[in-house]
């Protein structure tokens, strides 16, 4: 999915993806309603070897990246791994702050 430039961008996978849409569920919102706000959606399908265009793409149009995914921090490892000294500037928890020309 697009993010709007400047915006936030969500990059989650299986059951992330999951608990996000039950969570938008639960508050009476879909995807539609967070792309409508500037938010976007990565859902990663094979979340090992991750690939690194994808995700310096997405970076790229985002200006934070909040990483959802299950007790193990195994998706945003390699995330900012992918963006390290690229465009990363804050890391804290499962967001990552970039630059706009990462």
């Amino acid at each position: 999915m697009t993010v709007a430039t400047g915006g936030l961008g969500i990059v989650t996978a299986g059951k992330g993806y999951a608990d996000l849409l039950q969570t938008l569920s639960d508050l009476g919102l879909g995807l539609a309603d967070l792309i409508q706000a500037g938010v976007g959606v990565l859902k990663i399908g094979m979340i090992w070897p991750l690939e690194p265009r994808r995700i310096r793409g997405y970076a790229r149009r985002a200006k934070t990246l909040f990483v959802i995914e299950e007790k193990r921090p195994f998706l945003e490892d390699q995330v900012k791994s992918v963006l390290y000294g690229q465009c990363s500037r804050l890391t804290r928890g499962s967001m990552l702050t970039t630059s706009p020309i990462c």
